[in-house]
């Protein structure tokens, strides 16, 4: 080996030592950073319960006089109106499993965007009610079962939560 691909050599190695280096310093500096997040995102659920627990309810939902889309009052029990529940369905799927937005959903839906935001958001869908401030387990059937929410990823507990926060600034 003469001396000029010796130098090259020699050259490639320092690099690639430096290149190892600046990559350690990185990966430190990111997991610094996705720790941080981490903290951070983890300090504002804690303050959203918080705010969940001693912020008093503006209001109650009454289901006997809510008109539910998907759902239909039949003398005083609420039942699955199973056409609507397909539309249901098909709106958490789109927007949950396949991350469709909310104007593509609507425009295949014909309902509109604030009705789509209201029927992702509501836990009602899930079986669930909000009576004085308390997320219980309504008598209704839910649309979107557990296994469905499995399916689309759902976190149910992530939507109830910030439903109860939406209801705090009604």
């Amino acid at each position: 080996m003469n001396l000029e691909d010796r130098q090259k050599e020699l050259l490639k190695e320092r690099l690639k030592e430096k290149l190892e280096e600046s990559l350690e310093e990185n990966k430190k500096e990111i997991i610094e950073t996705v720790l941080e997040s981490q903290k951070t995102v983890e300090q504002a659920q804690l303050e959203d319960r918080k705010n969940i627990e001693t912020q008093p309810f503006r209001t109650t939902v009454n289901v006997k006089n809510v008109d539910f889309f998907g759902y239909y009052n039949d003398k005083g029990k609420i039942r699955i109106n199973e056409e609507e529940a397909k539309t249901v369905r098909l709106i958490f799927s789109w927007y949950f499993k396949r991350n469709e937005d909310l104007g593509k959903i609507s425009d295949r839906t014909q309902k509109s965007i604030s009705d789509i935001k209201e029927i992702i958001s509501n836990p009602f869908y899930f079986g669930k009610i909000i009576e004085d401030g308390k997320v219980k387990k309504g008598k209704h059937k839910p649309i979107i079962d557990k296994s469905y929410r499995r399916i689309c990823n759902i976190n149910e507990n992530e939507i109830i939560e910030k439903y109860l926060l939406s209801l705090r600034e009604i």
